[in-house]
């Protein structure tokens, strides 16, 4: 039976790109969604389960993009083996066909119990960032004019950034504009107020 290449990719929101998951890789078929993790239906990642067939060789490009947590990873994983389809997850160059060692099904715990860990961490981190920003007067809400920012708020405007926010999101949160927003991204911000 000839394989069939199938993408699944997410991002948590519309800001987000989709673009660097599954780079380069050759596939028949991509099933697309730009919603949370932690929302209880993701309509792609169904009709994708939906319509795996033996042979079936499904991309992801890390286990945090195909599941909420290390449970739900390998009820997923099972589920696409029992079909007698593989699944790859590429950022970690592990694929599982169903008749992997004991080695191979370790490694998908131990590594997804890590992900889980650090996406727990790193929501902590933006909530934690979020909230000194605000407390600086530096995060707006609605109304209020641009401020200054400061060594911490420009790192964590790139972290932003980096993680997929569109840069007209991201100038809204922080009443900021474009221009302002290029000088922080391409390390020409000034702030005299840091001196």
């Amino acid at each position: 039976m000839q394989e069939k290449r199938i993408g699944y990719i997410r991002v948590s929101s519309i800001e987000q790109n989709t673009a660097r998951q599954l780079e380069g890789i050759k596939l028949d078929h991509i099933y697309e969604e730009k919603i949370s993790a932690s929302a209880k239906v993701r309509p792609q990642l169904k009709i994708m389960m939906e319509h795996i067939r033996e042979g079936d060789h499904i991309f992801v490009h890390d286990f945090d993009r195909l599941a909420r947590n290390n449970k739900e990873l390998n009820m997923l994983v099972d589920e696409i083996t029992d079909k007698k389809a593989k699944i790859t997850f590429v950022i970690r160059a592990l694929t599982y066909k169903g008749n992997d060692d004991p080695m191979s099904r370790f490694a998908l715990n131990i590594m997804g119990a890590a992900s889980e860990f650090e996406r727990a961490h790193s929501k902590e981190r933006q909530r934690e960032g979020i909230e000194a920003a605000r407390k600086r007067g530096v995060y707006a809400n609605i109304t209020g004019r641009p401020r200054k920012f400061n060594l911490e708020d420009v790192a964590f405007i790139k972290r932003m950034r980096e993680e997929g926010f569109r840069k007209k999101r991201i100038c809204e949160l922080f009443k900021t504009n474009y221009v302002t927003l290029e000088k922080i991204l391409t390390e020409k911000y000034y702030d005299p107020q840091s001196n």
